[in-house]
């Protein structure tokens, strides 16, 4: 509960960054935000950074960090956080 409490606050950071930013609203930045980055970040972390050696607790790190693009870029979409 600890990491879902922390992921959801960092998620509302990285809105208010792609905000900042002005990150784009269109069918391609929303496939690498879904897709690309998160896929990307999940590789990295289970096979670069060993999570693959923690055995599930390494795959579910991994699988519930890579979350936090899509669910970061979901909320800069619906306007979230104000």
């Amino acid at each position: 509960s600890k990491y879902l409490a922390r992921m959801n606050r960092y998620t509302d950071l990285k809105s208010n960054e792609f905000k900042e930013t002005k990150t784009g609203r269109n069918i391609l930045v929303l496939f690498y935000y879904s897709f690309i980055k998160p896929f990307a970040v999940f590789l990295a972390l289970y096979f670069r950074h060993k999570g693959f050696m923690d055995g599930m607790r390494g795959f579910i790190w991994s699988f519930f960090s890579a979350l936090h693009y899509p669910v970061a870029y979901f909320k800069y979409l619906n306007g979230e956080p104000k």
